[in-house]
């Protein structure tokens, strides 16, 4: 299948990608569509749930048989063994929790390359007068796309594997949108029952609410590059080959906005573009502004 996808890509090298042996944008996505990305992510998750169920039961069974042959044997010496115990669990702790970490992660990632794999699939059941709508849905005139004319527009399939990745991320952004929405309504829900028995609980859920909100935007940011992509239909590079992403924090944005300290939350900065000459896109234009029109923004600076 990937042999196949490659040789229809052709069509659509441009100058740019033709100077560099770097893999182009559509390249990579391509790859992404190996069954082998979902297993080794797979893999991994197993893996280090395994060792840290393993390392869990090992510490818990030494922890025991030690305490408990110091009971017999050294009874004396039963407070320091317990309190040796005790200290020796919060690293061990730790590394269990690392672990968990990772596996949930690696599966987060299995599950990413299986839905842009699935997406792949019901694209190539699609015509190509479906996939051209898809585009125009997207704010993309299709015809225009460097490598695609009217003359040719069964070429528009070629970049589906692009498609498949920008569905993906869509459907992510929904996803934590959706998540932002529940949060904040599980909190209000909590304030109208009981703000004051409450106030704990309904503080943790708003911010996990903005926490949310601040990585649907992370990821309509990562849309709006495959967007700008798509305009181009080849591309070599990353979106921070183009811009400085800013790494502040959601709360520390919001908490230099409510103190009026520095610029504030909606003038922020989140993507400063390596082009001096075009104009930064701020924090309140990736909440206003549709992927379409960010991605507009961004394919500029290719």
């Amino acid at each position: 299948m990937t042999t196949a996808i490659t040789h229809s890509t052709q069509s659509l090298t441009t100058s740019s990608t033709a100077s560099t042996a770097q893999p182009s944008f559509l390249q990579r996505c391509i790859e992404d569509l190996s069954p082998d990305k979902v297993s080794f992510w797979d893999t991994e998750s197993t893996k280090y749930t395994i060792i840290a169920a393993v390392t869990f039961v090992a510490f818990s069974a030494l922890a025991v048989s030690t305490f408990v042959t110091a009971g017999i044997l050294f009874p004396v010496y039963l407070p320091f063994v317990g309190l040796g115990a005790l200290f020796a669990a919060m690293p061990v702790a730790s590394w269990v929790k690392n672990n968990l970490d990772y596996s949930v992660s690696s599966k987060n990632e299995a599950n990413a390359y299986n839905a842009i794999q699935k997406n792949y699939e019901d694209l190539s059941q699609k015509e190509p007068l479906a996939i051209q709508v898809d585009l125009i849905s997207r704010g993309i005139t299709w015809f225009q796309i460097p490598g695609i004319s009217l003359a040719q527009p069964d070429a528009v399939k070629t970049l589906n594997p692009i498609l498949a990745k920008a569905k993906h991320l869509d459907d992510v952004i929904q996803q934590r949108l959706k998540e932002r929405d529940d949060l904040s309504e599980e909190a209000n829900q909590l304030a109208a029952t009981d703000f004051t028995q409450n106030r704990k609980q309904i503080y943790d859920l708003r911010n996990s609410a903005l926490f949310a909100e601040d990585r649907a935007l992370e990821t309509k940011i990562q849309a709006a590059f495959v967007n700008a992509v798509l305009r181009k239909g080849d591309f070599n590079g990353n979106l921070e080959d183009l811009a400085a992403i800013s790494n502040i924090a959601y709360n520390e944005r919001i908490l230099t906005n409510e103190l009026n300290q520095g610029v504030s939350l909606s003038e922020h900065n989140v993507l400063t573009f390596n082009n001096t000459n075009l104009v930064p896109i701020t924090h309140a234009e990736i909440k206003r502004l549709t992927v379409a029109e960010l991605g507009r923004r961004i394919v500029a600076a290719m």
